[in-house]
């Protein structure tokens, strides 16, 4: 059987506001945006067919990275593989077991079994990195998501006027979060260090700077 079909464009949206010295979201070259998902959890088939068609200028090319646990044998989860490699084009990677154990070891540091989304998160950031050494580029803007929120519309840049000219986080808690590639630099190349360096101390800020 043939993949879903994408959502349709949405007509072009009206121009954001500008920024002093730099065009509106929308318009002027589009931006090459990294998808970085750490986890593949009850995943909605809604939300794999969105990844599909992302954003709703269809002229912003992205790509996804997805690093999950590995595959549970279920057709669920074989479908869920093959949307995200075969009709999103998403980089696939599935934990080995020593990866697992490291990852089993990060969690009792920190202790707390939530922290893995973070360790999952860091390994799909070094999974978008070694894509960028491999093809020569490096991406404008990163979008953290994760598989099991339920997003109802493709994004549309002009909701996100700074990203490309100010080192800002725009974010919904620890579901998503997009900011330029500088930003998230500083948040995910070393995240798993900084958390089990500040393990007991997590009222302390993060700061982008």
């Amino acid at each position: 059987s043939s993949w879903p079909r994408p959502p349709p464009s949405p007509p072009p949206p009206p121009p954001g506001p500008r920024v002093r010295g730099f065009p509106r979201p929308g318009e002027g070259p589009r931006p090459y945006v990294a998808v970085l998902i750490g986890s593949l959890l009850r995943s909605p088939q809604s939300t794999l067919v969105l990844l599909g068609r992302l954003f709703g200028d269809s002229q912003v090319r992205y790509k996804v990275f997805v690093y999950t646990s590995p595959l549970v044998k279920t057709e669920a989860c074989y479908q869920a593989a093959g949307l995200l490699t075969e009709y999103v084009g998403a980089e696939l990677r599935f934990a080995t077991r020593e990866e697992v154990l490291e990852e089993e070891a990060f969690q009792e540091a920190v202790g707390a079994g939530h922290m893995r989304q973070w360790f999952k998160l860091w390994r799909a950031y070094q999974m978008m990195e070694a894509f960028e050494r491999s093809d020569g580029i490096q991406f404008d803007l990163v979008l953290k998501a994760r598989s099991d929120i339920e997003f109802k519309q493709p994004f549309d840049l002009t909701d996100f006027p700074e990203l490309m000219v100010a080192r800002v986080l725009y974010s919904s808690m620890d579901m998503a979060f997009f900011c330029s590639r500088a930003v998230a630099r500083t948040l995910l190349a070393d995240v798993t260090a900084a958390l089990l360096n500040r393990s007991g101390d997590e009222r302390r800020g993060f700061p982008l700077d």
